[in-house]
């Protein structure tokens, strides 16, 4: 999973514990290494969200990795969103809905 994806996931509070594992699994395949991201990759289920999200953070400051903007998160997941349905016409309606969920939301908080 990639790392603005997460933080997308982080901002609209729909992360899961191993969507960080994910993450990290992604981030060694990426060459990236940290003691965190090894022992983030290597939890199991049942998984503990705070443990999780303490070497979710260990491991970005670990890798000097600053936290994107909500709406740059939300401009990466619209993109890779839009990639999906290219690739996978299976899924095009499912990937719809997820965008106009994302579209909503992001007019939503510029009401604010």
């Amino acid at each position: 999973m990639d790392t603005k994806i997460l933080y997308y996931k982080i901002f609209e509070g729909d992360v899961k514990p191993i969507d960080y594992v994910n993450w990290a699994n992604q981030m060694l395949i990426n060459g990236f290494s940290t003691q965190s991201l090894y022992t983030l990759s290597s939890l199991r289920e049942s998984l503990n969200i705070f443990e999780v999200e303490d070497y979710f953070k260990r491991a970005m400051n670990e890798l000097k990795l600053m936290e994107p903007s909500q709406e740059e998160c939300a401009k990466y997941y619209i993109r890779d969103l839009l990639l999906k349905i290219v690739a996978d016409e299976k899924t095009v309606l499912i990937m719809l809905i997820g965008y106009m969920k994302l579209l909503e939301s992001i007019s939503l908080t510029k009401n604010y």
